[in-house]
């Protein structure tokens, strides 16, 4: 029993230690309201969204702040109620920032398989990736970075918490890009009053960095904002990232999951010199032609609730077909691309046929599949980069402008500066012709569409196409370019269960569901109907429970109707004028002189492919906006390569002489396409049928 002695002692000592947590508690709110008019001004400044959602942020009647007993903050997870903390976050903080740069986990893309790519019909592009990846192959063996350097590219933070971390990491370490996501935004409002976010955010901006913050996102919405943001910065502001999560949670986990899965998105798509040099051809020689254009998506389009098949070929095209050959005269038929030859075989007649590949590959397939005159009885909705010869084979063709294209801004410029409005770009159209079939649809104004065929996806024992598909056909079978291979990929089904798919597959369907979840998309009713992979946005339907469309008495005046009334037909005999191979010369002349530049150590290497960058990125825009995108996809086929290279191996120089090599190839490559252009660039494609049975 204790005495009354031992009593009182005790008693004094929590008196004590209450008096010091209070007087614990009293120092952090003056210091910690301080802090939060401080950061509130200063995201006022930088980042008035978030200023104004702080502003308008609801405090939870329970939130608290806990002062813990080296004075700091700690808080209670909303989810679990367990703290974030430990009675010490800086320390507790400081170890885990230890863990992490002792062995950081980046994002890392592997560049030698370039090496492996099969000789064929040569071009610039193939023969400088070729080189690369043989230099990379050769570079292998040096020892792999295993600390985190002083000053690294991007650094990819899950999970803000209080933001300790970020205070005591960016004290440190600098980056030229600063990703932050937290879901709960809880956490961000309790960490106003922990750190000094208006410190953090000058320092930065200072530097002449970028911050990134994304508050209360689940993980698709940061995928998207990270994919939105690489679109317009360049992939390379993303492609070597230090990944960092702070604290465990299941939305964190998700979200780096999703990053993970899907970091081959933000590295798909570049495009590349011969590409963009014939999608100049391409657009020049189909404009001089009198051309039918897409126009905006008119407002009251009386036949928006008429049924549109999208007909891809995938192996749900089997048991869709009966269906389709039943009710073919009460709906709209799109058939795209080499899934016309499957319903040609199915005795289906299509009503339009979408095309949307530049090689000449596309017309020799199109003279091997189908006797001339079954398309003399069709419709054609192409792309402005189609092989021109293409064209002249369809009864009626229309066209629309593909974004991000060299063609498709020498199009627009050449038509502002003759003094008219620019065509419309066709949004979301690739990167397959399944793609553009359903964005034509929509952009002519229809609004009930099916989706039959466009699987993007296979059960682990099924074909990859339909059974009367070409791709069957022995002279096809020879080509890699006409199979679909790597089906390694697991990705949810449309009726449940996981289907199989690859990369190309995959972002097809990232693209409908982009395509289906833009404000513009909201009145579109998208049916998938397969077993094929799901489709957000799009509704499951099975072939057994689609009841028949009603009749269409009048099925050809809606075909004619809409093309009359969304196409306008005009030939632009300026746009040759517009191309300017002088400025090309001396935009590639300067590349070379920023590239060619003495390196000594990383931080000189990025701040010269920073101001490459910055210089291709401030044509956007302007009447030179067709080079930017003649050069881009090139540049980030080699930026991604040297920066991977900067931040791969422990010897700084090493890594820095590697940087150089990559470089002088890239010097070589900018020569090669400077001394090209002036040549070909009215040059149509050349790839044609026995590159095809080659590859």
């Amino acid at each position: 029993m204790k005495s009354i002695e031992q009593e009182l002692e005790e008693l004094q000592a929590s008196l004590i230690k209450i008096e010091e947590h209070q007087a614990r508690e009293n120092a952090f709110a003056e210091l910690a309201n301080v802090r939060f008019e401080r950061n509130l001004e200063a995201f006022s400044k930088y980042y008035p969204d978030i200023a104004d959602a702080i502003n308008c942020y609801q405090v939870p009647e329970d939130f608290h702040l806990n002062v813990t007993k080296t004075g700091y903050g700690n808080i209670d997870d909303p989810d679990t109620g367990v703290a974030v903390y430990s009675d010490d976050p800086i320390t507790q903080t400081k170890l885990q920032i230890e863990r992490n740069i002792e062995k950081p986990y980046f994002t890392h893309t592997n560049y030698t398989g370039f090496a492996k790519a099969k000789l064929g019909q040569e071009n610039i592009h193939a023969v400088y990736m070729r080189k690369l990846g043989h230099l990379l192959v050769e570079k292998k063996a040096a020892e792999q970075l295993e600390t985190l350097p002083y000053y690294s590219p991007t650094a990819m933070i899950f999970g803000l918490g209080l933001g300790y971390h970020l205070e005591l990491l960016l004290n440190e370490y600098r980056f030229e890009n600063v990703f932050i996501c937290e879901p709960k935004f809880e956490l961000f409002f309790a960490s106003l009053f922990c750190i000094d976010w208006a410190a953090i955010i000058t320092k930065i901006d200072e530097q002449g960095g970028c911050l990134y913050i994304h508050l209360g996102v689940t993980y698709k919405e940061f995928f998207k904002d990270i994919w939105m943001i690489s679109e317009t910065v360049g992939a390379m502001s993303i492609v070597k990232s230090f990944c960092y999560q702070h604290y465990p949670s299941a939305e964190l986990t998700s979200l780096i999951k999703d990053f993970q899965s899907r970091y081959f998105e933000l590295q798909m798509g570049f495009g590349f010199y011969n590409d963009a040099r014939t999608s100049i051809a391409h657009t020049i020689l189909n404009t001089e032609k009198p051309t039918n254009y897409l126009q905006s998506k008119p407002k009251d389009f009386p036949y928006k609730d008429t049924p549109v098949y999208i007909v891809g070929n995938g192996p749900s095209l089997d048991k869709a077909a009966e269906y389709i050959k039943q009710t073919q005269e009460n709906a709209i038929i799109f058939a795209a691309g080499t899934a016309l030859t499957t319903l040609v075989r199915m005795g289906i007649k299509a009503d339009f046929h979408v095309l949307t590949e530049r090689p000449k590959t596309t017309f020799d397939v199109l003279q091997h599949s189908l006797d001339a005159s079954e398309y003399k009885k069709l419709n054609l909705l192409t792309l402005n980069v189609i092989y021109p010869d293409v064209l002249d084979m369809y009864d009626w063709s229309g066209i629309a402008l593909k974004p991000k294209e060299a063609g498709s801004d020498l199009h627009v410029v050449s038509k502002l500066l003759s003094g008219h409005a620019s065509n419309l770009h066709l949004g979301y159209c690739g990167p397959l012709v399944s793609n553009t079939a359903l964005t034509f649809a929509a952009g002519m104004g229809f609004e009930n569409i099916y989706l039959f065929g466009v699987d993007n996806g296979t059960p682990s024992e099924g074909e990859h196409h339909a059974k009367h598909s070409l791709y069957f056909d022995e002279s096809m079978k020879k080509s890699d370019k006409v199979k679909q291979h790597n089906f390694g990929r697991k990705i949810p089904g449309n009726f449940g269960g996981d289907v199989f798919t690859n990369k190309l597959l995959q972002m097809s369907k990232v693209q409908i569901e982009r395509f289906l979840a833009q404000p513009s998309s909201k009145d579109i009713d998208c049916y998938n109907v397969g077993e094929g992979a799901y489709i957000e946005g799009a509704h499951p339907t099975r072939i057994d429970n689609l009841f028949p469309p009603a009749s269409l008495n009048n099925k050809h005046d809606i075909i004619a109707y809409a093309k009359n009334t969304n196409f306008v037909n005009e030939q632009v005999s300026t746009i040759r004028e517009t191309v300017e191979p002088n400025v090309f010369d001396d935009v590639c002349a300067h590349f070379i002189e920023l590239a060619s530049e003495p390196v000594n150590s990383r931080e000189e290497a990025m701040d010269i492919l920073r101001r490459q960058s910055r210089y291709l990125y401030s044509m956007r825009n302007t009447k030179i906006s067709y080079i930017h995108f003649i050069i881009e996809g090139s540049l980030l086929y080699y930026h991604c390569p040297m920066l991977t290279a900067l931040y791969s191996y422990n010897n700084e120089e090493e890594s820095v002489q590697l940087y150089r090599e990559i470089s002088e190839l890239w010097c070589e490559y900018l020569t090669a396409i400077k001394d090209d252009f002036p040549n070909s660039y009215l040059s149509k494609c050349d790839k044609n049928w026995a590159f095809l049975e080659k590859s």
